[in-house]
């Protein structure tokens, strides 16, 4: 039978609190030294991409930090040149994480910064944003909690000790953006033209990202030709790595129905889920993947003598933006 003593000997084990992360709130009077200049941030452009940017903290400071590492906690805002309104930015809502987690904090020794890949438009998203980047800006940035900061569980540096804690930092000044060319429509290979829409597509967890493809005739005579869903691929591309998707095609013959007849100027639209054509874990990454495709009108229609088109219609890219994604963990994006 356990004594009083051991009895509160083991109460005082089992309430006793964790060394490192989980150490209890540190009041204000025992933050002996702030650490407010001993982080710096910095947001910059990376060469070859307009859209492709690097966040980077840095231990300025004479002692190791614990930093949390999640880019969730990036703000941006685009300002433009002259007068005009600016554009503040942040990651689509659910992904920034509420509290520090301790899976994602690191030691960061004096000197070195810890380093991630962003696309821009993941935070400024829409069409003003666009506009600015394409007119060039000034972007300035923050790194922190968003909203009302409180408890120990809400920082973004420490000391070893737990100590000194910085709750947020801010670039010191603001990078210029060069202007962005908008992207030149793909050369017409003949009278059939392809087109996707929205210009802009979300998802939340990317199992499902549904875009509109839109078929339009832009020759001088009625179209005909064969409008199957399993003739369109496309190209998804996030990060330099490109994925193929399409639909597996069936040795079959046409459907008569599936053939229709355009007027010249005029269109038709098919409703498609990129999910349905991509290898599965695609989207999964939070983030924006560039989508192009291509329709490759096959089948002449000889049973029925229609002398139907054949041939390609590639479209221009469309960004889709996965807000979440669908990993069981955050996967930092590491430069190369």
């Amino acid at each position: 039978m356990l004594t009083r003593l051991a009895l509160v000997a083991v109460a005082g084990m089992l309430v006793a609190p964790r060394a490192g992360l989980a150490s209890p709130p540190v009041r204000a009077a025992e933050r002996t030294r702030p650490l407010a200049g001993d982080v710096a941030l910095a947001v910059e452009p990376e060469a070859g991409s307009p859209t492709a940017f690097v966040f980077r903290l840095t231990n300025r400071g004479a002692q190791p930090l614990q930093i949390f590492e999640h880019r969730g906690l990036l703000s941006l805002e685009l300002r433009p040149e002259g007068r005009g309104r600016p554009v503040r930015c942040a990651a689509p809502p659910g992904f920034a994480p509420s509290e520090v987690d301790p899976a994602l904090v690191s030691t960061l020794e004096p000197g070195r910064s810890y380093t991630e890949r962003i696309d821009i438009r993941y935070f400024c998203w829409g069409r003003r944003a666009d506009e600015l980047r394409g007119k060039g800006a000034r972007l300035s940035g923050s790194y922190g909690f968003r909203g009302r900061v409180a408890g120990s569980r809400r920082w973004i540096a420490q000391s070893p000790d737990g100590k000194a804690r910085l709750l947020a930092v801010s670039t010191p000044e603001a990078v210029t953006l060069a202007p962005v060319p908008g992207s030149p429509a793909p050369a017409p290979v003949g009278p059939l033209a392809l087109e996707l829409e929205p210009p802009r597509v979300q998802s939340v967890d990317g199992r499902h990202v549904a875009v509109s493809a839109r078929l339009e005739n832009r020759g001088s005579l009625p179209l005909r030709f064969y409008a199957h869903p399993e003739l369109f691929r496309f190209d998804v591309e996030r990060g330099g790595e490109v994925v193929r998707c399409s639909l597996p095609r069936l040795e079959r013959a046409p459907l008569r129905h599936s053939f229709v007849l355009v007027d010249p100027g005029r269109a038709v639209q098919r409703s498609l889920d990129l999910a349905d054509y991509c290898p599965r874990g695609t989207f999964s990454n939070p983030g924006i993947y560039d989508v192009s495709a291509v329709f490759e009108a096959t089948h002449a229609g000889e049973a029925w003598r229609l002398g139907a088109f054949e041939g390609l219609a590639p479209s221009s890219s469309v960004a889709v933006r996965i807000s979440v994604g669908d990993l069981p963990a955050y996967v930092p994006e590491v430069p190369r």
